[in-house]
């Protein structure tokens, strides 16, 4: 192949990526997006949403965030999530993001790496575990527990090493000092699921490298100060 064949090549593949970034969610795409995915869930209680994602009125909120009940999906940045009240005041949460896959199609990716709905049962006060920067986090895995600290400008945001939602704070929590509270929950990497993730023929989700994360869910927040 000559070397203006090369140059134009690489140029129509570097405008077809650069459309892809600024590639625009509807909400009809959204909808179809997470129908699909739930008619895909194991658990019979979550593949029943889809007909009611699919049936249910798109009412748009502030800014980007349009709601399909009880779906939340924020057309700007990719993510949806749900929320549902179980027996005994615990709560189901749901969340995962919408990825432009390179045949064109919108996919949604929840619960990552391929975790199961999990139930959160309130604790009492007495048994809330207050996170620090020397706390071995594998410890409280499970645990209800307080962190008050500054956020740290990463994807996604964290807080002593514990990744924080921000779709969980109100605004940006970025460089912020909060006080949360919350489940922590872990997840493990393997390079295999790397490897698997990049052969994915609709393409590559969006996840981190191989390691142990750690993560807060059913998020309270008690404070936010700049």
């Amino acid at each position: 192949m000559k070397s203006g064949a090369v140059v134009a090549l690489v140029v129509v593949l570097a405008v077809a990526a650069c459309a892809r970034e600024k590639a625009e969610l509807s909400t009809g795409q959204a909808r179809s997006a997470l129908a699909g995915w739930l008619m895909n869930q194991s658990e019979a209680w979550v593949r029943s949403q889809a007909a009611r994602v699919e049936q249910a009125k798109a009412v748009a909120g502030s800014d980007s965030n349009v709601t399909l009940e009880p779906w939340t999906c924020d057309l700007a940045s990719h993510r949806f999530s749900a929320a549902f009240p179980m027996a005994d005041d615990a709560v189901v949460r749901i969340r995962g993001e919408l990825l432009l896959a390179s045949n064109g199609a919108w996919i949604a990716r929840g619960m990552p790496h391929g975790e199961s709905p999990r139930k959160v049962a309130p604790q009492s006060s007495s048994t809330l575990v207050v996170i620090s920067e020397s706390t071995d986090l594998e410890s409280v895995v499970g645990h209800q527990v307080e962190l008050a600290g500054r956020v740290v400008d990463t994807e996604p945001p964290r807080v002593f090493g514990v990744s924080v939602d921000g779709a969980d704070i109100p605004g940006d929590p970025r460089n912020r000092f909060v006080r949360l509270r919350g489940v922590i929950r872990k997840s493990v990497i393997t390079e295999a699921d790397v490897d698997a993730n990049r052969r994915n023929p609709l393409g590559p989700a969006a996840m981190p490298g191989a390691g142990t994360y750690y993560r807060l869910e059913a998020v309270e927040v008690i404070s936010i100060e700049d």
